[in-house]
């Protein structure tokens, strides 16, 4: 009985890391192809460091079906006042639009890049609705085991009825 339980056990998780480490279909379409800057900007915080925010939407070619899908991403990195990247939260989102009619969220994800090793995810997610993804992150710094600094991120997503990102 405790081998069946042991196997089985072991199958569960063998399963549960195969779909935490499967990447979205957004996600993976957006680091295996072209994808192309919609925008991007900075925002200064008080001390110095800063956001650098960028959405990308895949480049795809025309769909003559009248539902068509768009996947995109908002990416926000995070800089010391130095300019020195110390880590990224980046949103993808799925759509599909009926041109000139109406959008929709299909599917939300996240993925996180730490760049400097004092810092550290402690809360991550993204979900969906009507026609945006949105993200949240928390991350902070430790020095000596002391949390010396906090940075909340919060991040949409959105799909015009043209299939137009921002």
């Amino acid at each position: 009985m405790k081998k069946i339980f042991f196997t089985l056990m072991c199958g569960f998780f063998a399963l549960l890391s195969a779909a935490l480490a499967t990447p979205t279909q957004a996600e993976a379409a957006l680091k295996d192809t072209d994808s192309i800057i919609v925008s991007e900007h900075i925002e200064t915080l008080e001390d110095g460091s800063y956001f650098h925010v960028t959405v990308s939407e895949l480049v795809s070619p025309s769909e003559s079906r009248s539902v068509q899908t768009q996947h995109g991403s908002r990416e926000i990195t995070y800089h010391d006042a130095n300019g020195v990247a110390l880590w990224k939260y980046t949103l993808y989102g799925t759509f599909q639009f009926i041109p000139g009619s109406s959008a929709a969220c299909i599917s939300s994800s996240y993925s996180i890049d730490i760049y400097d090793s004092s810092w550290e995810n402690t809360y991550a997610s993204a979900s969906k609705s009507g026609n945006q993804a949105i993200g949240d992150g928390t991350f902070i710094k430790k020095v000596l085991l002391i949390t010396t600094h906090t940075e909340n991120v919060h991040a949409t997503l959105t799909c015009s009825a043209y299939g137009t990102l921002s």
